[in-house]
């Protein structure tokens, strides 16, 4: 990741008087994908786009950024993100109430997220649930779960290292 910005940042650089250079970086900013043991792979495949200097599609593939989507009550996913792992949920399952009484190792933060526009963006369904890491990066997505206490506390170990 580092040397596609080091490579970025060197293109936007020589092409900054070409009026005809796209000289912005959106896909490095935004469009970077972490690939480690730390995050959870639901095997779906990465987001191709013809220019990652420039393009960026968001994605909620677990090692993408997860991305901004307005809820139906007008609130962007985004503004629940701070210093704490995230769960995101569908308001109208009952995970929230399966997760609200789970003590994880961390601190976690559960949101409940109302719409289907989040989930559609996110790729789950009603009863599939995501993880995102304090830096914004979706650490885990499941597009169903049956049970979500596990599924967190497993992603959450992997997540920190454990």
């Amino acid at each position: 990741m580092a040397r596609r910005a080091a490579e970025a940042s060197l293109y936007i650089g020589q092409n900054m008087r070409d009026p005809d250079a796209r000289v912005g970086g959106l896909g490095v900013s935004l469009g970077a994908i972490y690939e480690s043991d730390l995050i959870v792979a639901d095997g779906t495949a990465a987001t191709e786009v013809d220019d990652p200097v420039h393009d960026y599609v968001p994605a909620a593939r677990p090692g993408h950024r997860a991305p901004h989507v307005h809820t139906a009550t007008g609130e962007s996913v985004l503004d629940h993100f701070g210093a704490n792992f995230v769960v995101l949920a569908d308001a109208s399952h009952s995970h929230p109430a399966d997760l609200a009484t789970v003590t994880f190792d961390v601190p976690v933060d559960l949101v409940t997220m109302p719409g289907s526009q989040w989930r559609d963006a996110y790729g789950i369904n009603l009863d599939g649930l995501v993880l995102v890491r304090p830096d914004g990066v979706v650490s885990f997505r499941t597009k169903s779960c049956t049970n979500p206490a596990a599924a967190i506390h497993t992603a959450l170990a992997r997540s920190v290292g454990h």
